[in-house]
């Protein structure tokens, strides 16, 4: 756990810089100089792009945290396998792409009424599923050869620079708004293009193939593995997207950009759980193939305890400050409240049940996590066609936790029949106490009246009342250490004598 705490700790560094780039963008820049309805542009483009390029992937970024491992060889330039992944998603995103222009006039059809404005901006989808494409399978790529932390650097800090910069143009009239769009789209090509350089700096840029026949051997199981990889792949970007395409749908694009500007909050209970998964998920395939039964038990229960504690934390961090957030946007945006309530108690969920889709889809089950998949994505469309017309945006909320739920309780309990191995302990149940507990007395304590000095008292009330029991009673031994490390760092900067 060494490895993923060390490389955890700088992703999540990046990361909540991105945070606070992106919170400068999307719950400041775009709620107070674009209308309702062009944040839910910029944003439901993003969603239909991941949808698009997860789909158009054919199940490559599985493939390869699952078996570059069996193809490691620097000297052999990896037995070629970069060059086979390419291969297949782009054979994958030229049918897509055929598909996505020839059902043009059906979308249209569906969206005309109610968001107009995407099918104005419609092929715009195209370049931008293309960019994210390439970035996730680079991403996935660099993860296997555990260098994350620039790809992390690209994704959470750099793409919200750009994007920081062309909401200024706009802001400054330096154009119009469909100028901003293709500045915006072309941000993520740039990325894209940013990660491609760096995989070759570091000279694992290993575009042409190889003499081995290391690919020819495996390639029936790997593409057996592919195959079932696709539909466990697009159900976990479906249940993070769908739900936008159906408001923006049924109810209308203004309310598309509300649901999705709080999804963006509730997104920063993720950056941890993302960084530590980054790292966590290339281990648990060495430890397939080693057949370490021990030691992915050990790794899945520490993701879990340490996403717990931190994703925890971070919600009731955020529900107790949601009026201080609120007040820094139109008041249309406190629509969103029970939103982020329902969204992120599923995302919570998500977090602690750690590493169990990793689990699956890189072990000998994988095929039976396609059937789980399925019923995932009819739960999610179920539930948002019956819940969205009577509840609105906190009917999509409830459904994405009502899926979010049944679909990982289900991974837990097959990753536990099948392997003898589940990701809960008895610290999960002090760690949740301590959050309903902290969290109450935080949100009770108001002491001025006044809403900035009030949100900033009980910030820091929660923070202390929070980490005192989890630091004492040894809940996790990561989260220990690095409060450890990070006090003996505080004693050198303020005595620097007795540091010594």
């Amino acid at each position: 756990m060494g490895i993923v705490r060390r490389e955890s700790f700088w992703m999540t560094v990046l990361s909540y810089t991105g945070v606070t780039i992106g919170y400068l963008n999307k719950l400041l820049l775009f709620p107070n100089f674009l209308k309702t309805e062009e944040v839910g542009l910029a944003n439901i483009l993003i969603s239909i792009a991941l949808i698009y390029a997860q789909v158009a992937a054919l199940g490559t970024n599985n493939i390869i945290l699952r078996f570059f491992p069996f193809f490691k060889n620097d000297r052999n330039r990896h037995n070629g396998f970069l060059f086979w992944i390419i291969l297949i998603a782009m054979i994958g995103f030229l049918l897509v792409t055929l598909l996505f222009i020839l059902f043009h006039n059906q979308v249209a059809a569906y969206y005309s009424v109610r968001s107009s404005l995407l099918i104005h901006y419609y092929y715009y989808v195209i370049p931008l599923a293309l960019a994210f494409l390439v970035y996730h399978i680079f991403d996935n790529y660099l993860r296997s050869l555990l260098k994350t932390i620039f790809s992390t650097f690209v994704y959470d800090v750099l793409i919200r620079l750009f994007t920081t910069l062309s909401i200024t143009g706009y802001i400054l009239k330096l154009y119009s708004f469909e100028w901003f769009v293709v500045v915006y789209v072309s941000c993520f090509c740039l990325c894209a293009l940013t990660i491609i350089i760096y995989t070759y700096i570091i000279g694992h840029l290993f575009l042409l193939p190889t003499a081995s026949t290391k690919f020819n051997r495996l390639k029936k199981v790997v593409f057996q593995f592919g195959f079932f990889s696709i539909l466990s792949n697009i159900s976990s970007v479906l249940i993070s997207n769908v739900d936008a395409l159906m408001i923006a749908g049924m109810i209308g694009l203004d309310k598309t950009g509300i649901y999705l500007t709080i999804t963006y909050i509730t997104g920063v209970l993720l950056v941890p759980y993302r960084a530590i998964m980054k790292i966590s998920s290339p281990i648990v395939a060495w430890h397939w193939k080693k057949k370490d039964m021990k030691g992915l038990e050990v790794l899945y229960k520490k993701v879990t305890i340490n996403n717990l504690i931190i994703g925890g934390f971070l919600f009731v961090l955020l529900w107790i400050n949601m009026d201080t957030i609120f007040s820094f946007m139109p008041s249309v945006y406190r629509e969103g409240r029970f939103v982020f309530l329902f969204l992120g108690i599923g995302k919570l969920f998500d977090m602690i049940t750690g590493l169990n889709g990793a689990i699956l889809v890189t072990s000998r089950k994988y095929r039976f996590d396609m059937l789980f998949s399925i019923l995932l994505i009819f739960l999610t469309i179920t539930t948002n066609y019956l819940l969205i017309p009577p509840l609105g945006i906190n009917g999509a909320a409830i459904a994405a936790m009502f899926t979010l739920f049944v679909y990982h309780m289900l991974r837990v309990w097959l990753v536990y029949r099948w392997f003898g191995i589940h990701p809960f302990t008895l610290n999960c149940l002090w760690v949740i106490i301590t959050i309903i507990i902290t969290g109450y007395i935080a949100e009770m304590v108001i002491i001025q009246g006044h809403l900035f000095i009030d949100s900033t008292v009980q910030s820091v009330l929660l923070t202390v009342l929070f980490f005192l029991p989890v630091y004492f009673f040894r809940l996790s031994e990561d989260i220990h250490a690095t409060i450890n490390t990070a006090i003996s760092h505080l004693i050198r900067v303020f005595n620097p004598r007795g540091g010594k």
